[in-house]
């Protein structure tokens, strides 16, 4: 496939992967905090409050993705609603909301069997944690995780979920990148609303699974200064995105992408997200694999990976 040729599934990822503020605090660098030879420096990151902002736009009114039918001259603007799928945070140390019993007690959401939330302390989530190689140690103290199983349509807005969780778990609000084990993440459901122009073929129906980490990595991190923002994108490369100006040309904040790396489709039939001749179906099969590795790892049954994986396991067309 040509460098600058796409396929639909290609620019779904694109256009579906948040852009986050990056926000800096100031460190000093040197033998002592205190010393006057100590070089401040500015280090990025990003807040768990942000990642709800970033999305508030595409809860409401859908994100546009641009698609390439056959018989259309021009692309076609189709339209999905974002919805919280799951959630895992993961903090370097213990985090304790102000209600909390103790800082040594882990919160824990899910979603029961009726759609209603039930939480629980969970003082160590891996007792019975079944892949020995990715130790306590490792991962942090589990502070958060979410596990919806409602109904796509019966969801509420990405942003409007995240906001309301927050009420009661602080930490979704005050958390930032630097807090969290790079263990931490979320995956969002992305469901078919409409295109422009309509559109009347069943691939259109197609829905998405996306799994995002929450801590970016930044290349060069504790340069006094950034023109621009570098971002990790699918553990293969790197990619700058550039300083952002608005309409009158004054400076925006800066902004890092979070690319998925994993995608699970649903009902994404026939050659409409593929470029035939091309690896594009290895490569979506590739990115299901990455995303039931990952949760398995992660010992976290997800409820929207398992309905999406047995639709396939059933015989239903993709």
């Amino acid at each position: 496939m040509l460098p600058n040729r796409k396929s639909n599934m290609d620019r779904f990822l694109e256009h579906t992967s948040p852009r986050v503020r990056v926000r800096f605090h100031t460190q000093r660098n040197g033998s002592s905090s205190s010393s006057s030879s100590a070089e401040e420096v500015k280090i990025p990151g990003i807040s768990l409050r942000d990642v709800g902002k970033a999305c508030k736009e595409w809860s409401y009114f859908g994100v546009q993705v641009p698609l390439s039918i056959e018989n259309y001259d021009e692309k076609v603007i189709h339209h999905y609603a974002p919805s919280l799928s799951a959630i895992q945070i993961f903090t370097i140390k213990p985090f304790a909301d102000d209600d909390a019993v103790s800082s040594s007690s882990r919160s824990t959401v899910t979603a029961g069997t009726d759609g209603a939330e039930t939480s629980a302390a969970k003082p160590n989530p891996f007792s019975n944690y079944r892949h020995r190689f990715l130790t306590p140690d490792k991962l942090g103290y589990l502070y958060f995780q979410y596990n919806e199983t409602e109904k796509p349509w019966e969801r509420e807005p990405l942003t409007a979920k995240m906001k309301e969780l927050a009420k009661q778990y602080s930490g979704l609000s005050s958390l930032t990148s630097s807090d969290l084990s790079p263990y931490s993440w979320i995956s969002i459901t992305w469901s078919p609303i409409y295109s422009i122009p309509s559109v009347k073929r069943k691939e259109l129906f197609a829905s998405f699974l996306t799994y995002h980490s929450l801590t970016p990595f930044f290349p060069g991190e504790g340069l006094p200064e950034y023109d621009s923002i570098l971002f990790f994108e699918q553990n293969q490369f790197i990619k700058t995105f550039p300083a952002r100006v608005n309409e009158i040309g004054e400076s925006l904040p800066p902004q890092v992408v979070l690319p998925p790396f994993g995608a699970v489709t649903y009902k994404a039939f026939g050659n409409l997200w593929i470029m035939p001749g091309t690896a594009d179906s290895q490569m979506i099969e590739m990115r299901e694999k990455a995303a039931s590795s990952f949760v398995e790892t992660m010992d976290f049954t997800h409820n929207d990976l398992n309905f999406y994986m047995s639709s396939k396991f059933y015989g239903r067309p993709r």
